[in-house]
């Protein structure tokens, strides 16, 4: 019968010399999982080695295979007391300090687009719609988009009977 030790709170063995990530090495974590023996537990690491490869490659050493967190996780939950102990080992992963450094892509940034001055009162931006049509949008005082609201719609609509009635 597999039992987990109640008195779990340091797991021994972390090292981050594989890939940077915090990793425990399978004898510790069969220890503070209680099983009699760390071939009860390279046996599940065997077993479930494709669901393992999931969360990362699993590092072996002429010791031990090292786990990451979400692999220890994962394979203490194969064992008899499997939920109680994932969340016991994930405290411990937490409660260990990380300084890591996060690498971000190298990407291209464009700069931001020019901005109107404020005191030009003026902003049109013209963009070519999906169906060939232009799609306009102004920033302009009001009596200026009514000259330019009246002046479109004698532009567009054919002669009618009536006046066109635009509102202020």
């Amino acid at each position: 019968m597999i039992m987990a030790n109640s008195n779990i709170t340091t797991l021994p063995a972390i090292n981050s010399s594989f890939d940077g990530q915090p990793r425990a090495a399978d004898c510790a974590i069969a220890k503070v999982l209680a099983l009699s023996s760390t071939d009860i537990l390279r046996k599940l690491i065997a077993r479930h080695a494709v669901a393992l490869s999931c969360y990362g490659d699993v590092p072996q050493d002429k010791a031990a295979y090292w786990l990451n967190e979400a692999q220890a996780v994962y394979i203490s939950t194969k064992t008899k007391d499997g939920v109680d102990i994932a969340a016991r080992i994930a405290r411990l992963f937490i409660a260990k300090p990380v300084n890591k450094t996060v690498r971000v892509k190298t990407h291209d940034r464009k700069p931001p687009a020019a901005k109107a001055a404020k005191n030009e009162g003026f902003q049109l931006d013209i963009a070519q719609g999906v169906d060939g049509l232009a799609i306009v949008s102004a920033r302009v005082p009001m009596s200026v988009a009514l000259a330019m609201a009246k002046t479109y719609a004698e532009l567009i609509a054919p002669p009618r009977v009536g006046r066109l009635s635009i509102a202020a």
